[in-house]
């Protein structure tokens, strides 16, 4: 609750301090170059829904008797994006999935995984090479 309250009076101050320099500009013949556009944020809120404690003698509650329970909405949770395991490159717009070619290409590790080396490819390479590297497309 205490909470609510330092939100409303922070709420409270900054609408006093818009309307206070929008007055002061207009006083004083002033203009803003682009036009200010405040757009509050949405308060959450609570609604409460009556729901009627059960008896064994199945008599009515009465309304002023209900306990009264917040209606939650759950909210999406974004599902993440997998990431794909071990080392992908791209040539000429084809993805090859090269990790056990890390450890045993004979230029080295020249590699930088998740990057276009279409331009590194061709420095070093022929055809024949790109056909062989038929094996790690995906």
């Amino acid at each position: 609750m205490k909470l609510i309250k330092t939100l409303i009076t922070i709420s409270l101050i900054n609408s006093l301090v818009v309307v206070g320099a929008a007055k002061f500009m207009a006083n004083n013949n002033l203009r803003v170059a682009t036009p200010i556009v405040i757009t509050p944020s949405p308060t959450p809120v609570i609604t409460p829904v009556a729901t009627q404690t059960p008896s064994s003698s199945n008599i009515p509650v009465p309304p002023n008797k209900a306990t009264v329970a917040p209606t939650v909405v759950p909210t999406a949770t974004p599902t993440p994006t997998p990431k794909p395991a071990g080392c992908i490159v791209k040539i000429d717009g084809i993805n090859y999935e090269i990790t056990s070619l890390l450890r045993t290409h004979s230029g080295g590790n020249v590699f930088t995984c998740g990057t276009d080396m279409s331009a590194i490819f061709w420095g070093q390479h022929n055809n024949k090479i790109l056909r062989m590297m038929q094996q790690y497309k995906i």
